[in-house]
């Protein structure tokens, strides 16, 4: 199994109408000919996978399997031109199977891909969540997302938990519907004290939907981290604990409130050079998805 891009994801010979462009598997025929050289074969979805969450859509997925015709091509291991209920199983889009509704053959190893494959254009396979992810910056939630090829995509709705059971809706983003690669963001500016958890629902033009991963922020005072040495002379050091590898927005203000320094990074250790500021009085603050905090120190 390979969490990537088929080598070539089309042409495709009806009735597929396209295939997936996140994953495929590697499947070789170690029977050449013979009684024994066909098998019936299931591939899984996951939430990764982007199918539909509407059923009768999701009864339109199909076993892909790319061949040397000429041209080499994907082809559909299906009968007929109906849906291929009775062969998908799965309550959603989060889980499921897709069974070849006839045995398939003997093949080459030059045709051992196989991948999802849909009969409807309204399938989500197409559709490539490169980046989902939640960061706390100033005390708010930043939610934010990259996708590339939302044409069929109507909007995206990010919902909120406290607890991980119940979803609340918080806001929603019009999909620019672009074959190109789209940045998204929204934002949560009151999250609660504690954890919060943070969802995408991703909503297609005939209302059929998915959910991505979730992705968590926590409020409140971040103590795993020290700055040394205070006094400093042309350098300081913070040092967070050694499992801290989320991303953090640090920020530097003198005794006036005036923002001198300003960054995003994920390491533990990170030393900053502050030889061209004037002595007198700092203090940092820093907010990751571990909540926020401050420290102050004297520049010599």
């Amino acid at each position: 199994y390979i969490p990537s891009a088929p080598i070539n994801s089309g042409p495709v010979l009806p009735p597929l109408d396209h295939v997936s462009k996140l994953e495929y598997w590697k499947i070789i025929s170690n029977q050449p000919s013979g009684p024994d050289d066909d098998a019936f074969l299931t591939l899984s979805w996951r939430s990764y996978s982007r199918v539909s969450a509407n059923a009768a859509t999701r009864d339109s997925l199909l076993v892909a399997h790319y061949v040397n015709y000429p041209p080499p091509q994907w082809i559909a291991e299906h009968n007929g031109i109906g849906t291929n209920a009775g062969n998908v199983t799965g309550a959603d889009s989060t889980f499921g199977y897709v069974k070849s509704n006839k045995p398939v053959g003997s093949f080459t190893i030059a045709e051992d891909t196989f991948t999802l494959g849909t009969l409807s254009r309204f399938n989500f396979l197409p559709l490539q969540l490169l980046n989902w992810d939640v960061t706390l910056v100033n005390k708010e939630a930043w939610a934010s997302w990259k996708i590339t090829d939302d044409q069929n995509i109507a909007r995206y709705e990010v919902e909120k938990s406290l607890d991980l059971n119940s979803f609340t809706f918080l806001s929603a983003v019009a999909s620019r519907k672009l074959l190109a690669t789209s940045d998204y963001s929204a934002i949560d500016p009151s999250p609660s004290h504690g954890w919060n958890y943070y969802r995408l629902k991703i909503i297609d033009d005939q209302g059929s939907y998915y959910y991505t991963g979730i992705k968590k922020v926590y409020i409140g005072e971040i103590n795993n981290w020290v700055i040394y040495p205070n006094p400093a002379g042309n350098y300081i050091i913070l040092k967070f604990t050694a499992n801290d590898n989320d991303q953090k927005n640090i920020q530097l203000f003198d005794a006036a409130g005036k923002l001198v320094l300003n960054r995003l990074s994920s390491a533990n250790t990170i030393e900053i050079n502050i030889n061209n500021l004037s002595s007198g009085s700092y203090t940092f603050k820093v907010v990751g998805k571990a909540g926020y905090g401050s420290r102050s120190f004297v520049k010599e």
